[in-house]
């Protein structure tokens, strides 16, 4: 691992490892905190939803979602790099379905 990241996360077991960098299994808002400024390239989640029904998961309540969100972001903000990119992946309700027109 490069030299540049703090000893924290250098003691950490990564997840997953190449030739290109590590990925880490954990609590995202923990793990962030142990990077530096606008160190991270890109940043990729799948956050649970605010759902109006309860699911074993734990998602937040709609009305307290986005208070329950913006820290998350907030550390996302600190350490993405000037030219980063955070992708949110999105909930469909409704199953999309794809058909191919026969000719």
């Amino acid at each position: 691992m490069p030299k540049k990241f703090p000893v924290k996360l250098q003691k950490l077991n990564s997840y997953y490892e190449t030739k290109l960098g590590r990925a880490y299994l954990g609590d995202s808002i923990n793990l962030l905190k142990l990077l530096p400024e606008k160190s991270v390239s890109l940043v990729v989640t799948s956050p649970p939803f605010a759902l109006r029904r309860k699911k074993n998961y734990g998602n937040p309540e709609a009305e307290k979602y986005v208070e329950w969100f913006q820290p998350f972001a907030k550390e996302v903000y600190r350490v993405l790099k000037d030219n980063g990119s955070f992708v949110i992946e999105c909930f469909v309700s409704e199953p999309v379905r794809h058909s191919r027109a026969k000719n």
